[in-house]
Order: C-alpha cells, then structure tokens, then sequence
C-alpha cells in the first residue's frame, strides 16, 4: 500500500499583476498532497478581467514530487487592457487610453476655444455621464460635451447717459451701442 511517507505537500501559488504597478499580488495559494516521484502540472484558470501571463519568467507551472522536498508552483495573471478613445466635440484632440481593468483613471480635460468643458459621456445626447468611477467598457469612445461661454462687454462713456453692457455668446457678432453724448464732446468711437 501507499503510506504518508510516499507523498509530499504541494502549494500551487496564483498571483494578480496589481492595478497601478507591473508587480504581482499573491491572492490564492491551494494545497495538497501528491505521491513522490509523480510530475504535477498546475492549472491555468480562467479568471474575470485576468489573463495567464505565459511571458512572465516567474510561473513555475510543473515539477517532479521529491522526497522530503514541499513544492511550490506559481502561475501569474496579468491584468486585461480596456481601451478609452475621446471624441472632443470639435475641441483639442484628446489621445485614446490604454489602462490596467481596475487601475486608477485619470479623465484628461480637453481645451475647445471659447466653450467650458462639462464632462465626459458615453452617448451623443449628454445623458450618461462618465466619471472616474465608471467602469470602463473595451473600446468605449467617450464624447466631451461642452457649453458655449458667454461675454459681457462694459463701456465707459463718461456720457451723461451711461450705455447698456452687451452679453453675447463667444464667436456671436454684436452690434455696436449708440453713440454716447456729452455735452462739449464729439464721440470719435469705442
């Protein structure tokens, strides 16, 4: 018969490449006992957002059960890329993203002249907004919706009737107020 003594513990260690860095995490270590002298392969799983990472020099995804010798498997799992691409709406060009699932998302903020930036959506109709705490969904494009400044024009006439500031949209054309009058003076223009 087989005694205890004719096996050994095994450890098959899985590892998570960490969100922010390209170091990995230990998340799962599975034992058990295998006989002596038989060859164990470690599983490659399938996990949400994670794929086996077969470049990484660090798996160790079989061995040979030696006496009085634990063994230790390792198999690393790196972390899958979503993909963002911005539509500026006309403003600046915005470059597209390739981030870590679960990494810290930093939204750039695009420049579009004469217009302030209201945030990113995921539909053209400005309905759903996307923030930093959005899930990403591989391949979204993202549209920037903005809102059109407006300008208020003052004048100083030193006129005894002061002139009506004009408010205007940014890029509007606007007409010219009456001429002021003051007495003594003739008004050459503003």
């Amino acid at each position: 018969g087989i005694s205890i003594k004719d096996s050994e513990f095994i450890d098959i260690e899985t590892y998570f490449e960490n969100a922010n860095d390209d170091n990995y995490t230990l998340v799962e270590t599975n034992s058990f006992i295998a006989l002596v002298g038989n060859n164990v392969n470690a599983t490659i799983n399938e996990y949400p957002n994670f794929t086996f990472d077969s470049a990484y020099i660090g798996n160790k995804l079989s061995g040979i059960i030696s006496e009085n010798d634990a063994l230790t498997l390792k198999v690393y799992y790196k972390r899958n890329l979503t993909r963002l691409t911005f539509n500026s709406n006309e403003g600046e060009l915005v470059e597209s993203l390739s981030l870590k699932h679960g990494s810290t998302l930093s939204l750039p903020i695009p420049i579009k002249t004469g217009h302030s930036f209201l945030g990113w959506y995921i539909d053209d109709n400005f309905t759903t907004p996307f923030t930093e705490n959005t899930v990403p969904i591989d391949g979204i494009t993202l549209i920037a919706k903005w809102q059109i400044n407006q300008y208020t024009i003052s004048f100083v006439s030193n006129a005894e009737i002061t002139v009506t500031s004009i408010t205007s949209n940014y890029n509007d054309v606007i007409s010219a107020p009456s001429s002021p009058i003051r007495q003594g003076y003739t008004f050459v223009g503003w």
